[in-house]
């Protein structure tokens, strides 16, 4: 039992120092976004990306984050998952208040106090 405790607390320690060494060879070796600002030379400023602002857009508008990294793609996968919950649950509140407006008319007219 000890071992199997001892055995869990390395790994989870070792695999969150592989995640903080993978996210600096990530934020040192990606290809930075290119500004529109220039400093009127043939020298490009860049800009990075935050990411916590990519999160409040994806929490306010599903995929608006994607949209802000230009990610296309998943940007469009992230906005059609999301219509189609919404349109299912539609769907689906609708069939039940329509089933329920059955459920009440059939007692109303079936039921007595005798």
């Amino acid at each position: 039992m000890k071992v199997t405790i001892v055995f869990m607390t390395m790994l989870v320690f070792s695999l969150s120092a592989l995640a903080n060494d993978w996210q600096k060879f990530m934020l040192d070796n990606s290809a930075p976004m290119l500004s529109p600002e220039s400093d009127g030379g043939t020298t490009v400023v860049f800009k990075k990306k935050n990411p916590k602002a990519a999160f409040v857009m994806s929490a306010v508008i599903p995929g608006a984050g994607q949209i802000y990294a230009k990610s296309y793609i998943k940007a469009a996968a992230f906005l059609a998952v999301e219509v189609a919950a919404w349109t299912y649950y539609a769907q689906n509140n609708s069939e039940g208040r329509r089933i329920e407006a059955e459920f009440q008319a059939y007692a109303d007219t079936h039921w007595s106090e005798e």
